[in-house]
């Protein structure tokens, strides 16, 4: 005897989770990581500390590229390291900075005159990805869209890490839903809003952390506005062309792109 099987209300419930379950699992697997410059594990080339120390109101970025021409890719996390200073500062990092903030943008030229960029828009700038509060005292965000830890750099694997002038410091920034285009230049650049309430040009500044990549390029200088006034050119100022900000880009392809 063949037994009917009724439909019911929870029937639908059940096959629209399901789908719902299969979905989110095609778009999970299809994230990845498609850009790695991370710490030099193993790598004889010793890393540095990057920072804009003539004014801590602007700041130091760098740039990637994910995928090709004609492609939209969605970038879900990235993950940068920091250098906070050693001998004489605090080591949380909740004490020297009252924010941190993650900006993003596609690559342009530097405005290098300053009354063309004064006159510039906003919107030519950078935008704020995403920003947290650092209670003082601590190094934790308390944003669950922004993880900060601190990396072990005794072992021998990160021997080249050691030695840059203070502690280094691990940051993700997740759940950024970030939409770029590919095979473009994507800018991006993370800044500290220090906490003292002194002068422009002195401490603390914020440092990230870089090293020698594989391609020859130019980080730059990014004003309060978040606009680039000027190049900040590695090899003059560190002997080394390849200077690059350290950092790790996970993202998927958007659907119905090549």
């Amino acid at each position: 005897m063949h037994r009917i099987h009724r439909w019911t209300p929870k029937s639908s419930i059940r096959i629209a989770s399901l789908i719902l379950l299969l979905a989110l699992s095609v778009t999970l697997s299809a994230q990845g990581l498609v850009v790695d410059r991370g710490l030099p594990i193993g790598n004889q080339r010793a890393g540095v500390r990057l920072g804009w120390t003539k004014d801590k109101t602007e700041f130091l970025g760098d740039d990637f590229h994910v995928g090709a021409s004609g492609e939209t890719w969605l970038i879900d996390k990235i993950r940068v390291w920091a250098v906070v200073p050693g001998s004489g500062h605090s080591e949380n990092m909740g004490d020297l900075f009252s924010t941190i903030s993650l900006y993003g943008g596609l690559a342009s030229d530097p405005i290098t005159d300053d009354k063309a960029r004064d006159a510039d828009c906003d919107c030519h700038g950078l935008v704020a990805l995403k920003s947290a509060t650092l209670p003082q005292g601590k190094s934790d965000s308390g944003n669950k869209d922004i993880s900060i830890s601190p990396v072990n750099t005794r072992s021998e694997a990160l021997r080249e890490v050691r030695g840059v002038g203070g502690s280094l410091w691990q940051i993700d920034f997740q759940n950024l839903q970030w939409s770029v285009p590919g095979g473009v230049g994507i800018e991006f650049g993370v800044r500290g809003e220090a906490r003292e309430a002194s002068s422009k040009n002195s401490g603390p500044f914020w440092f990230s952390y870089g090293s020698a990549i594989r391609d020859s390029h130019r980080l730059k200088v990014f004003d309060r506005r978040r606009l680039p006034k000027a190049f900040f050119d590695g090899g003059k100022q560190m002997g080394d062309a390849t200077i690059g900000i350290n950092v790790q880009v996970w993202a998927r392809r958007r659907p119905g792109t090549p």
